[in-house]
């Protein structure tokens, strides 16, 4: 059934001096189809400064929580429509960002070789890894930037490759029509986080973005996500273990989650703690080591520290547990650090921080963006 307004039950609206916005001044929107709600943030970059416009999230129904935003575009696009509505935008330019179950993202090694076979290269090696037809799929690459110095590095050659279905992004594309937006770029999820979390990425860093239904493990190196991970596990998870360990509701159990946490000292005692850590434990922990171990044994360099986004990452000391279980300073990411607001909003936008990320970062490639 379409979604009508009421779908989306939350809306945060923050609108600047219209006198500010001229046609020299236009904004750019992204766009984040998260797997529990619709996200958008406004930016505008005057003269090197990049302001705040306005932001909104609406909570999805329960029709696009149970599919993906593509298959069920007039439920989408109704609440899109309404959030954007809502929000009170400047603009219809936008960024969208691929959901990573979508993706497909590795790093190539091949040995040097002229730029015009590259191209056939890339190609062949896609054809032994992408599970589609590669007529049925959009590739890019860029190199990736090799050590000198580095004996092992000498006489190679790496490239990132990225793939997804050309389907999904023509239903991308069409989605953004239906709802009268220009759709100034499509990109990934890790290429948006890495610009709102890790704007100076240097070295190698681990990002945890745990959502409402998936949890996304990306390893970058020096800015380029080299290892991207997608984990069917996110708050969803938690709510229901706490819920059941405690006969709660699953409202209950979600304020709990956030306002028990986990403990402080990594010694789970509460049945709250308990019933998180077993899902933090067994599911996010395990599948993030088995992640780094196969990256380090592959020739990966250690990671530096672990950031963590999503609305999971609002669980009381989850940083700290992460910290002592994984032996890896772990921080939650502050995806507003590069851009400029009204000291009266930092109380909401810190609440929104986590669940924003990926919104922010689309919008951020207003920097690069005319």
């Amino acid at each position: 059934m379409p979604a009508t307004p009421s779908s989306c039950v939350t809306c945060f609206v923050y609108k600047k001096h219209m006198a500010l916005f001229n046609k020299k001044n236009v904004g750019l929107i992204g766009v984040d189809f998260g797997s529990g709600a619709i996200k958008i943030v406004e930016l505008i970059n005057t003269s090197g400064t990049i302001e705040l416009v306005t932001y909104g999230l609406g909570i999805k129904d329960r029709v696009t929580v149970k599919t993906d935003a593509v298959r069920n575009q007039q439920a989408t696009v109704g609440q899109l429509t309404h959030i954007l509505k809502e929000s009170r935008v400047n603009t219809t330019r936008v960024v969208a960002a691929l959901p990573a179950v979508n993706v497909f993202t590795t790093v190539i090694t091949m040995p040097p070789m002229p730029k015009k076979e590259i191209e056939a290269a890339i190609r062949w090696e896609a054809k032994k890894m992408v599970p589609l037809p590669l007529d049925k799929m959009s590739i890019d690459w860029h190199p990736v930037p090799v050590d000198p110095n580095d004996p092992k590095e000498k006489d190679k050659f790496k490239i990132i490759m990225t793939t997804a279905p050309s389907d999904v992004i023509q239903g991308y594309v069409s989605m953004m029509r239906s709802a009268g937006l220009q759709l100034v770029g499509l990109e990934t999820e890790a290429t948006a986080l890495r610009r709102s979390l890790l704007p100076s990425a240097h070295g190698c860093q681990l990002l945890l973005d745990m959502g409402a239904s998936t949890s996304n493990v990306i390893i970058f190196d020096h800015g380029l996500p080299v290892v991207t991970r997608n984990i069917d596990v996110g708050g969803e998870a938690i709510n229901r273990n706490i819920a059941n360990a405690m006969n709660i509701s699953l409202d209950r159990a979600a304020q709990f989650r956030d306002d028990i946490g986990l403990p402080a000292n990594g010694l789970p005692s509460h049945p709250v703690h308990q019933a998180i850590s077993f899902v933090i434990d067994n599911l996010i922990i395990q599948e993030l080591t088995r992640v780094l171990n196969t990256y380090q044994m592959g020739g990966g360099r250690p990671i530096d520290r672990i950031t963590i986004a999503g609305g999971c990452s609002h669980i009381k000391n989850l940083a700290t547990y992460l910290t002592t279980r994984t032996k890896h300073t772990a921080v939650i990411g502050n995806p507003w650090q590069e851009i400029s607001y009204h000291p009266e909003l930092q109380p909401d936008l810190d609440k929104l921080a986590p669940q924003m990320a990926v919104a922010i970062g689309l919008a951020l490639k207003i920097k690069t963006t005319p």
